[in-house]
């Protein structure tokens, strides 16, 4: 069971795709945080006296965070995408609200 289905289950959220759809999005974006942040707390100190994030755990985030990207689009797809069908089957209109002429 992955990580964002025990914490939708907990929270009785369970057979809601689109919500653990959305948390695994969260937890993409969190682990991208901490992982940047580990940069800093651990810094290298440079010829000159400076100090500057660590060089490793930034590429580590960078490689992570191109990673998550293709998943988080996809997620995004998927989602806008299920919306669509959705108000299709609603029969919603199609035309944002903010275009429609009021009557």
């Amino acid at each position: 069971m992955t990580r964002a289905g025990s914490d939708t289950d907990a929270l009785g959220l369970r057979g809601q795709p689109a919500v653990e759809r959305i948390t695994d999005m969260l937890i993409e974006a969190e682990t991208i945080t901490r992982v940047s942040g580990r940069a800093e707390l651990d810094p290298e100190r440079t010829s000159a006296g400076y100090l500057r994030p660590r060089r490793l755990h930034v590429a580590a985030a960078a490689i992570y965070s191109l990673q998550a990207q293709r998943r988080m689009t996809e997620i995004l797809r998927e989602l806008s995408g299920r919306e669509c069908r959705h108000r299709a089957h609603r029969g919603g209109s199609h035309r944002p609200a903010h275009r429609r002429r009021a009557r």
